[in-house]
């Protein structure tokens, strides 16, 4: 499993950077989209950078 780095906005600013484990990118994309479906106010971007 590969470390894939998340960037997190909150309330249309940059808040932090957080890495989930995922098999791949298509893993990692599939958890972004579940993250965001948590809270509109809060927003995860994959930036493409690995661990």
């Amino acid at each position: 499993m590969t470390m894939f780095e998340v960037q997190l906005f909150a309330y249309g600013q940059h808040f932090h950077f957080i890495f989930i484990q995922a098999e791949d990118m298509e893993d990692a994309e599939e958890q972004v989209n579940i993250l965001n479906s948590i809270d509109s106010d809060v927003s995860f971007q994959l930036t493409g950078n690995t661990k």
